[in-house]
């Protein structure tokens, strides 16, 4: 039989060459296949990571634009509730926006508008973020939007300004109402109406005047239970307030520091602790000038053997006519702590000389913690200055216009996470306790006369002792958890003593400020004020 094959490929029939050159060719095909995919692939993921770089630096860019409108927005609140805050505060914001911001960023502050009402600022700002590798797709920018809202802290706020009211604050009374009320607008911004904000004013000089509404007050020393209450009279037959109104005239409001250790406490006042009172400042009538020993004496203004006294006996001094009868009659002398410590002389008599029994009592009264503006404008405006510096008693009676406790119970409880306690001590000067060479020592003040030895015993250093009750004042106070801004002005600017008290007295250096003038003045009052504001970036 005949044998019949198939015919095999060309290149099969070739062996493995041509095997291999199958192959080959298949390979070709394949690479092309895939060439293409890699291309495909290549410009997805060059896509995707220009997308990815372009976006990330976008997105930096924006961060940088929010963080510069934000601290623009704070700065510009720096103006809130102040007249000028429509023009200055926009203006503020713009600068603040450009500092902090490239020129290449083509980033824009648009709106800035400012709500004293609501206590708020709020921004908008746009931009475009020039793309690098995007550009090649045909997207040459990316847009950035910011916005930016500063408000009013949620915390509630205490605030007592202790002015100095003294006799060399005169030619600056008019700078210290305008900058306090230029503090007001800032704190109350966004507030007013509300319980959030509270402020009350404590004017002092030589004392502080509480206020004679209070004469009948339970902390009010009216029975004479203190130790002090009768240190500069003969009996205790009569009360202060008994011989205020033996003589017709009205207490002035002022009260003496509290014997130590309540004077630098807030220690509540307790009916049956006669130190924890609070004594009725008076100025006994001194010595008249028959009776003086040849020494001064500044505030005389009854007959030294008036009233229900028996009159002095009288020695003939002008010689005698031919009748015998006498020229000239001079009283014969009582010494001069007789002479100032009886009480007959004020039976129903009223002071001719002298300034009478408020004598150091010059300050406006106090006026305690109270959500209405107005009646904060008010106090600021009835400030008069005269009289002398007493810084301690300045400090105390703020602290106590703060406390939850008598005698004025207006603030709330240490305890209250949720509010801040503010203390703000401005003055001009040197505590001053003006000492004379008579038998009292010293001028009558909030301590009472020096020989009663409330100061110490070394009466050339009466301001010194002062000092001393300030920094134990202030002590006590930061320690009760309240914060305190002091201001030296002026004077006290200039005064390292005065500067170094005030210094350690401040919750940090950065609370104790320096003002030479007016301007500085208001400065100090402002940045305290923006920062007891408590302005946030609203989240």
């Amino acid at each position: 039989m005949r044998r019949v094959s198939g015919r095999q490929p060309d290149d099969a029939r070739d062996g493995p060459r041509g095997m291999c050159a199958v192959l080959a060719r298949a390979g070709l095909d394949e690479q092309g296949a895939t060439s293409v995919v890699f291309a495909i692939g290549f410009a997805a993921i060059f896509m995707i990571s220009a997308m990815a770089i372009d976006f990330g630096f976008g997105s930096n860019e924006k961060y940088r634009q929010q963080s510069a409108i934000d601290a623009a927005t704070l700065a510009a609140s720096a103006k809130l509730g102040l007249p000028e805050q429509d023009t200055l505060g926009p203006a503020i914001a713009r600068a603040f926006f450009a500092a902090n911001t490239k020129a290449t960023s083509r980033g824009v502050l648009e709106t800035v508008t400012i709500d004293a009402a609501r206590g708020s600022i709020t921004s908008i700002g746009s931009g475009n973020y020039m793309t690098s590798l995007l550009n090649g797709l045909g997207i040459s920018s990316l847009s950035i939007g910011t916005a930016s809202k500063v408000v009013k802290g949620k915390t509630t706020v205490e605030l007592a300004l202790v002015l100095d009211n003294s006799g060399s604050m005169a030619p600056e009374i008019a700078n210290l109402k305008s900058s306090a009320n230029n503090l007001l607008n800032i704190v109350f911004a966004g507030t007013e109406g509300t319980e959030k904000v509270r402020v009350g004013i404590v004017p002092f000089a030589a004392s502080v005047n509480v206020g004679a509404v209070n004469r009948g007050a339970p902390w009010i020393d009216q029975a004479g239970a203190s130790s002090v209450h009768f240190q500069n009279f003969a009996d205790t037959s009569k009360t202060r307030l008994q011989l205020l109104d033996q003589m017709g005239v009205a207490w002035g409001g002022c009260v003496e520091a509290r014997p130590a250790p309540y004077d630098t406490t807030d220690a509540a006042p307790i009916a049956g602790s006669g130190d924890t009172l609070f004594v009725p400042m008076f100025a006994p009538d001194e010595p008249d000038s028959d009776n003086s020993g040849g020494a001064s004496y500044p505030n005389s203004y009854l007959v030294d053997d008036g009233g229900s006294c028996t009159p002095q006996p009288q020695t003939c001094t002008g010689g005698f006519t031919r009748r015998g009868t006498c020229r000239g009659w001079t009283k014969s002398p009582l010494t001069p702590q007789v002479a100032q410590a009886r009480l007959c002389k004020y039976a129903n008599q009223s002071p001719s000389g002298g300034t009478g029994p408020n004598y150091n009592c010059t300050t406006a009264p106090v006026l305690p913690l109270t959500s209405t503006k107005s009646q904060v404008q008010t106090a600021i405006n009835a400030m008069q200055a005269n009289g002398w510096t007493n810084i301690p008693e300045g400090v105390m009676w703020g602290w106590r216009v703060l406390s939850p406790g008598s005698p004025f119970a207006e603030g709330r409880a240490y305890t209250d996470t949720e509010n801040q306690k503010y203390l703000i001590v401005m003055t001009d000067g040197e505590n001053t306790y003006q000492t004379y060479n008579n038998h009292n020592m010293s001028m009558y003040g909030a301590f009472g006369y020096a020989r009663a030895n409330r100061l110490g015993t070394n009466y050339g250093a009466l301001p010194a002792q002062m000092d001393g009750k300030l920094t134990a004042a202030c002590t006590n106070a930061k320690a009760a958890g309240i914060t305190i801004f002091t201001i030296a002005f002026r004077d006290a600017a200039t005064s390292p003593n005065v500067r170094n008290l005030l210094s350690s007295c401040a919750s940090g250096v950065d609370r104790s400020f320096v003002a030479t003038d007016g301007a500085g003045l208001n400065a100090a009052f402002e940045q305290i004020g923006r920062e007891i504001s408590q302005l946030r970036v609203a989240g």
